[in-house]
Formats: C-alpha cells, structure tokens, sequence
C-alpha cells in the first residue's frame, strides 16, 4: 500500500488540531476531571510530552509534531487533557499502523502462484518485466515509430501513440526520451480473466523528456540535460504460456517456471518462449523535476 502524503499530513493536522481545541475548551469551560485519593501529603510536579514520528517512501518524506503540557499540585491538577491526548495518540498510531502496512505475504504468495502459471517466476521478476517494456515503448515513441513495439500495445493504445505521433511528424517534432532510470514498482493488483492475467502496477522512474524540432536538433520545449520523475499506473495483459509441465527427455515434473530451466533429475535444460507483456492502459499519476 503506497502511502497517499496529502491525506495522511490531513488526517494527522485534524487529530492535532481537534486535541488542542479540546484542551483549550475544557480549560475555558472549568471541567474539573479530579481525581479522587487519600491525602498523602505530597505533591507531584507533571513535567513534558511529547511525540513524534517521521516516514519516508518515494521521494521521502517526514512530518512530526508535538506538544507538552505541565502541572503542579495533583489536586489542582485536571487529567481529563491527558487522557484526551492520550487517546488521540494511541488513534494516530493505529492510523499510521496502517498506513505503511505492506502487502502481506499471502497475497505475495498468491501473486507469485498466478504469475508461475505464466511462466514468471515471481514478483521481482514481473516488476522488471513492466519497466523493460515501459522503456522500449518511450524508446520507439521517442523515434516516432511506434509500429517497433506493436507487439507490446492493445489496438487502442497503438492506434492512440500512432495518431499522436503522426501529429509530431506533420509538425517537424520529435519527443525524445532517454537515460531511464527504474526508481521504484509496486504490484497493485493481479487477477485471472479467462485465459489470461490483468496485471495493474504503478511504476516511478526518472528520464530526460523534451521536444526538439526534427531539423534543426534543436530544443523548443522542455530542457535536455534535467531529469524528470515520473509516477505511472500501468494496466497490462499477460497471456498464458504453452508451457511444457514435464521434461521431455525424463518425464520429472519441472519445479520451477520461466525461460530456461534446468531438470532437477537429468539436468536437462529446457527453453520455453515467455509472452510479453501487453499495454493496455497508462495513467500519469505524478510528475515532477528531480
């Protein structure tokens, strides 16, 4: 689960600022929370707290906050704010618990089972997949031609970058895209439909992206030497392998899925044709300078 930082800095500015209000409005209105003991004859001085927390995904990121509140005598003093503050905390934390929750492993396990059928080791190996097909998409964009990778598009996703790079072309320009860089991918779905899978990922990379005019070389938009970060959610389908189960020189079960894979009775080596990965939607999530 990715961490959403304008809801989590909301919530948590919400939680903060409901505490303070209600502090301050329990301290106007003169609610007296005491509590009732013996009179042991001594006082207790309550000295600070405070709290805090930072995280870090993506690009990172921190927030922290705090607060302190004193006392003086246990008689005058009024804990009905410390329990408030108390409970706020223990509500963050439960929210902060689970905003960085990590997929579990069950659903890790039964993504890596779907993906074996297709002949995809695991998650790992899928997250490389998606970014190798996302660079040699933009690589044969940035050419402006796009018929390189028909193979990797959905009709409507090829006839989409064909119209749009035919627009390029009519006016002498030309989108140049390089020096890719995988930063991060998460895998935020995977199901079965039919014969195939709908693999939904985000990806974030960072690549230099800017317009030049096709004769000149020259740069009319955008700056070739700055580095852009980019966050994409990709949709692809993924068709089932005809891939063999058994080895064909002993008959052993083969253990293990993907390419090539060695037999772990006879050490036969079998090669198996993997399908590629096809784009069949592509959002823009965020995008910004690095």
């Amino acid at each position: 689960m990715k961490l959403n930082w304008k809801k989590a800095i909301l919530f948590c500015t919400i939680i903060l600022i409901t505490g303070i209000l209600t502090v301050f409005i329990i301290d106007k209105l003169g609610y007296d929370f005491k509590v009732l003991s013996n009179d042991s004859g001594f006082d207790s001085d309550f000295g600070g707290g405070s709290f805090g927390g930072s995280t870090g995904g993506g690009f990172g990121g921190s927030g922290s906050t705090g607060g302190s509140f004193g006392g003086g005598n246990i008689y005058d003093s009024s804990p009905g704010p410390v329990i408030i503050l108390g409970i706020i905390l223990i509500i963050f934390l439960i929210y902060l618990s689970f905003v960085f929750k990590s997929p579990s492993s069950a659903n890790e396990e039964m993504y890596n089972e779907i993906l074996q059928k297709y002949g995809i080791n695991s998650t790992n190996d899928l997250k490389k997949m998606v970014y190798d097909s996302y660079v040699k998409i933009q690589q044969a964009w940035s050419a402006n031609d796009i018929d390189k990778v028909r193979h990797l598009l959905s009709d409507e996703m090829y006839n989409t970058y064909k119209m749009q790079i035919m627009t390029m072309i009519n006016k002498n320009q030309r989108n140049a895209m390089s020096d890719f860089k995988y930063i991060d991918a998460y895998i935020e779905n995977i199901s079965e439909k039919d014969t195939n899978i709908i693999i939904k990922v985000s990806l974030d990379v960072n690549c230099k992206d800017y317009m030049i005019d096709i004769k000149s070389g020259m740069t009319i938009k955008g700056k070739s030497n700055r580095i852009n970060h980019y966050s994409y959610s990709l949709t692809f389908v993924l068709g089932k392998n005809n891939n063999v189960s058994k080895c064909p020189n002993c008959n052993a079960k083969l253990k293990k899925q993907g390419k090539s894979v060695k037999c772990d009775y006879c050490g036969s080596v079998i090669e198996r044709e993997i399908n590629e990965l096809v784009l069949i939607d592509k959002k823009m999530i965020k995008q910004g300078i690095k």
